[in-house]
């Protein structure tokens, strides 16, 4: 039978050296077969965790930080310009200047009794 299918059989004494050891086939692997594959192995890993990591919380980070930044802006804006605003409105009414004629009739019309 070993003579018909020699690569069948690779246990026969003398293929491995010796047959007690634990591990017989690492003397036939060179020694810097496991550390690249286990290095691909791990920057795979590394890049997808990386990716999956760029695609969900840093997107959801981002989004919050744009809208936390332009909610405070626009509030910022906001109260600053409405403050203006009715303040230059009231001392028109006050005063009855016609610098915001339109603004000031509408306010007249609207609040005026």
């Amino acid at each position: 039978m070993d003579r018909q299918f020699p690569d069948l059989f690779l246990g026969k004494p003398g293929d491995f050296g010796n047959h007690a050891d634990i591990n017989p086939i690492a003397q036939r692997c060179p020694g810097d077969f496991l550390p690249p594959f286990l290095l691909a192995f791990l920057f795979s890993l590394l890049e997808t965790l990386l990716d999956a990591f760029l695609d969900t919380f840093l997107d959801a980070l981002l989004e919050t930080l744009l809208e936390t930044l332009l909610e405070t802006l626009l509030e910022t804006l906001l109260d600053a310009l409405l403050d203006a605003l009715l303040e230059t409105l009231y001392y028109c009414l006050l005063y009855r200047t016609h610098d915001f004629l339109p603004i000031g009739t509408l306010l007249q019309v609207f609040f005026v009794p």
